[in-house]
């Protein structure tokens, strides 16, 4: 009896591992086929200038649409790069948050703030194909609200510009990045407004997440 009972309390950890494992999921938003050009924008890896800042609101709709449902834990988010061009190498960060906001208005719109800072590379360089930035803390999805993802060049380094890396994107119906972008001493991460007209064109974007149950957190990192 006692043997039949350590067989069954076996087989269902494995059952739960087999489950657990296999609960992580990666979808795609966005199906456009056109991409920025080498000086073009919007783009996460903009180095037309010394320094830029791209904030990416994604709606709730669009989530739930993915079936991503509440309290589903994100761990990384990637873009797809037609084109690497001449883009440098150079200090990255990515943060995200929950917001209530669904457009930007303007260019001189203030960017979302108080995010939560998911992914930093002190040299980071992107290649073509999907780039994958593992978040180093899961980003817990409350499933009502849109989300803005943050894509930023943390250090303005003078003369030295380069080239728009050349990302898959896709047009959509409503304003849906805002950039910064400058050259000189600003810290584009720090930028509290945008310099441009937000724009209707997004980067598409991979996310990977583990359906919500009851919450939590966690860390991943590569």
């Amino acid at each position: 009896m006692k043997k039949l009972t350590s067989i069954a309390l076996v087989l269902l950890a494995l059952l739960v591992s087999i489950n657990t494992g296999s609960a992580q999921t990666t979808v795609t938003l966005g199906t456009g086929t056109t991409s920025n050009t080498t000086t073009g924008y919007p783009t996460p890896y903009g180095q037309w200038y010394t320094t830029s800042k791209i904030q990416c609101i994604i709606l709730a709709s669009e989530l739930t649409g993915l079936g991503i449902t509440a309290n589903s834990q994100i761990s990384a988010i990637g873009f797809n790069v037609a084109n690497v061009n001449n883009c440098a190498t150079k200090p990255a960060n990515m943060s995200i948050g929950n917001i209530t906001r669904s457009a930007f208005s303007g260019a001189t719109d203030l960017f979302e703030a108080n995010l939560t800072q998911v992914w930093s590379s002190t040299n980071y360089t992107p290649t073509n194909g999907w780039n994958t930035h593992t978040f180093t803390t899961n980003f817990v999805w409350d499933g009502t609200s849109n989300i803005v993802v943050q894509f930023c060049y943390n250090l303005s380094e003078s003369n030295s510009f380069s080239q728009n890396a050349s990302c898959y994107n896709t047009t959509v119906g409503w304003n849906s990045t805002l950039t910064f972008r400058t050259d000189g001493t600003n810290y584009a991460c720090q930028q509290a407004s945008g310099g441009t007209a937000p724009n209707n064109v997004r980067p598409n974007m991979q996310i990977t997440y583990t359906p919500g149950s009851s919450g939590g957190g966690g860390d991943d990192d590569t």
